[in-house]
């Protein structure tokens, strides 16, 4: 009963978040607005999109467009401060489904 219930609220959750057109548009004005940036995209398995948005936070790196879309976390900051967020993300061992290539500006 319990496992139906969960399948259950997350088919209502993904209908919800389907609907939810302001949260993109929000996030396209701030990567106007912040210039050149990233997004990352983690399993939603991997971790909470509230443990990655702390880990952000305690480094004072600035991040919008907090989403998940097709099971992936996805959140953006500003291209100078790409690396630092990998570098942040590995040490923790968080999977990144598209890592930045090394060397390479993104």
């Amino acid at each position: 009963m319990g496992r139906q219930r969960s399948s259950v609220f997350k088919t209502l959750l993904d209908i919800g978040c389907t609907l939810d057109w302001i949260t993109p548009a929000v996030a396209f004005v701030k990567d106007i607005c912040n210039g050149p940036c990233y997004t990352f995209s983690i399993p939603e398995r991997a971790r909470t999109g509230r443990s990655i948005k702390r880990l952000l936070r305690q480094h004072g790196i600035s991040h919008w467009g907090c989403l998940i879309v097709n099971n992936s976390f996805i959140f953006t900051v500003r291209q100078g401060q790409a690396h630092l967020v990998q570098h942040l993300l590995q040490q923790q061992g968080v999977p990144i489904e598209n890592p930045l290539k090394i060397g390479r500006k993104p």
